[in-house]
Order: structure tokens, then C-alpha cells, then sequence
């Protein structure tokens, strides 16, 4: 937004079906701070979009993990033993100087399909887009949790 003050947006989408609610969602911006914020949510279907919104200003530049981890998987999944107990964990890495004026990346794609997706392969694009026009890769890592 300006100076050590960022907005964050958190969407987090869920299989109604699955009948989960996250009223709030506890997040961490890497700075020993936290806060766990209500929400507003939007149907659309069986597809229901939690948006987590928050403005955040940190004391200083460096490099912070933005983070959150809830546990809300779905019951069989092929792949995870006992998945439903299983926790998520996403995390984004925060890097600012006070010599750049810099945006994160958005994502232009929701995943609403993956809930037809019933024995198949899943792919996804998420339509990543920087506002700054900076370089965008990916890797899948190993499990956090």
C-alpha cells in the first residue's frame, strides 16, 4: 500500500458438500504477529470462497513468511493415510527493501473444478499475473505438515 504497509488477501475455497465453515482464519505475517480475522464469503454452487483480508504494517524491510495452516481436508484421499486429519499449509515469502516498491502476484484462476474431478488426473493454471512484470516460478516441495 505504501511504506512497510501491505494488503493481503487470503481466498480459501471449499466443496460446500463437504460441509466446512471458517467464520476466521488465524494468519501469520512472519514477524511474530497474527491475527485471526472474520470474513466474507461467495457461493457460487457447490463452490464456496472465503476471503480473508488483511492490511498489515511491519516495522522494518526483510524477509518475511506470510503463512496460515488449518486443517479442513476432505475424508479419502488416495494419496494421504487418514486424510482427514491431515493439515494444510500454504506460505508465501515477503522480501522488501526500502528501495523498491514491489507487488505480489495474483491468481487470475480459481480451482472450482477440482470438486467434478472424481478419479482423474487434476491439472490447474492457476493464471498467475505480477503487476511488476517480475519473473514467476514455481516448484513442488515437499509437505510442511
Amino acid at each position: 500500500m505504501s511504506g512497510y504497509t501491505y494488503s493481503i488477501t487470503l481466498n480459501l475455497i471449499i466443496d460446500t458438500t463437504n460441509k466446512v465453515n471458517r467464520p476466521f482464519l488465524t494468519t501469520y505475517f512472519g514477524d511474530g504477529d497474527s491475527t485471526a480475522i472474520t470474513t466474507y464469503t461467495i457461493n457460487s454452487g457447490k463452490i464456496q470462497i472465503y476471503v480473508y483480508s488483511y492490511v498489515h504494517t511491519y516495522n522494518s524491510p526483510g524477509v518475511y513468511n506470510i503463512y496460515f495452516t488449518d486443517k479442513y481436508r476432505v475424508n479419502g484421499i488416495k494419496n494421504m493415510d487418514n486424510s482427514v486429519t491431515k493439515s494444510i499449509y500454504v506460505e508465501t515469502l515477503l522480501n522488501f527493501n526500502q528501495f523498491t516498491n514491489n507487488t505480489a502476484f495474483i491468481t487470475t484462476n480459481y480451482p472450482i473444478t477440482f470438486t467434478s474431478v472424481v478419479g482423474n488426473q487434476v491439472k490447474w493454471n492457476p493464471g498467475a499475473y505480477d503487476f511488476d512484470g517480475d519473473s514467476l516460478s514455481y516448484e513442488l516441495i515437499n509437505c510442511a505438515i
